[in-house]
C-alpha cells in the first residue's frame, strides 16, 4: 500500500501543470521540484534540488515569499 501511494504521489507530482516545490522548513532549501516549477524558474528540476529558496526574486518578492513561508510554518 505504501509503495502504491508513493507511486501515485510521484505521478501526480510529475504531471501537475502547477509549479510545486517542496522545501526543507529549517534550511529553506529545495528538496523536490516538479517539471512545471523547473520551467517557471528556468532550470532543470534536478539542478534546483539543494538550492536555497528564494534566490531569483527581487527584494520585495523575497520579503513577500518569506512572509508566506512563515505563515505556512505556523499553520
Amino acid at each position: 500500500r505504501l509503495r502504491l501511494a508513493e507511486t501515485r504521489y510521484r505521478l501526480l507530482f510529475q504531471i501537475s501543470s502547477e509549479a510545486v516545490l517542496v522545501l526543507d522548513a529549517a534550511s529553506q532549501r529545495i528538496v523536490e521540484a516538479n517539471p512545471a516549477s523547473a520551467e517557471l524558474l528556468g532550470s532543470a528540476a534536478r539542478r534546483l534540488i539543494g538550492r536555497a529558496f528564494p534566490e531569483k526574486f527581487d527584494d520585495a518578492g523575497t520579503r513577500a515569499l518569506q512572509g508566506l513561508l512563515a505563515a505556512a510554518r505556523t499553520t
